[in-house]
């Protein structure tokens, strides 16, 4: 069977797998009717969910008790897990927003803190400090055996002409 590289179905699949495995029809099939189930399906539901989780905190009800005593048909269970998929994914939605303002404002200031001439004095200062001093022992012997290569040691006295 040929699969044509324009079709619709291989740029939906391409899109979201790679296609090293395109040897065989079977796999190919089962990760269309993935994404397929996942739009049509899955998407949906969850906003299903979103929208009863809100409508909910809304009206101020508790959750739990209504997931509880809203019965035992099928479309009871199908709401319960949409309020379940809803619920986790405003906490995820919530959560990346609160990751993606503290990222921004982290760039924000360290932005600042480049431009800052003052900062970057300070910084300066701070790292000519660090290079006068003498490097931990233990640092660099463990940096050697991970680099397996062990550097050459020459034993210098405590005043320059003392060399031994």
């Amino acid at each position: 069977m040929k699969i044509k590289t324009a079709s619709w179905h291989y740029k939906l699949v391409s899109r979201f797998f790679d296609m090293w495995y395109a040897n065989n029809l079977c796999p190919y099939m089962r990760r269309l009717t993935l994404i397929l189930a996942a739009i049509f399906i899955g998407i949906p539901s969850v906003l299903f969910g979103m929208a009863e989780v809100l409508v909910m905190v809304v009206k101020g009800r508790d959750v739990l008790n209504v997931w509880i005593n809203s019965g035992s048909g099928i479309f009871a269970i199908y709401s319960a897990l949409c309020a379940v998929f809803g619920l986790l994914t405003w906490a995820a939605g919530i959560l990346y927003g609160f990751g993606y303002s503290i990222l921004y404002l982290v760039g924000k200031i360290s932005k600042y803190l480049e431009t800052n001439q003052s900062f970057t004095s300070w910084q300066y200062e701070r790292a000519k400090r660090a290079m006068d001093h003498e490097p931990n022992i233990f640092i660099v012997w463990c940096k050697a055996r991970h680099d397996q290569i062990c550097p050459m040691v020459q034993f210098v006295g405590e005043k320059p002409n003392e060399d031994q």
